[in-house]
């Protein structure tokens, strides 16, 4: 099983192999990645309009993997820890009061 410090060192290598392939600073790479995010946000949500979604689990598996790694590289490139954040929201979220 993946471990966050895992998605953390793909995510900063991920990153810097962009900024290299793209001649970009990291600051110039952040409105590339939202949008790429964006795309895949979308394709996720006009894949689950589909009546089977067994027929397109796999490409659904894909673009929420795609999703998770593009959310990785904004959190190094914004130096935000992204495990922290995580385990903070998850907190939040189980003291959530339902009626």
């Amino acid at each position: 099983m993946m471990e966050f410090a895992e998605l953390n060192d793909f995510s900063l290598w991920e990153a810097r192999r962009q900024e290299g392939c793209f001649g970009k600073s990291n600051v110039e790479m952040i409105p590339a990645n939202c949008l790429k995010l964006s795309k895949k946000i979308e394709e996720i949500r006009t894949l689950l309009k589909q009546k089977n979604v067994e027929t397109i689990k796999r490409k659904l598996s894909d673009d929420f993997a795609d999703s998770i790694i593009i959310m990785g590289i904004l959190a190094k490139r914004l130096n935000i820890d992204l495990e922290d954040a995580v385990t903070n929201k998850m907190e939040i979220v189980r003291a959530r009061k339902y009626k």
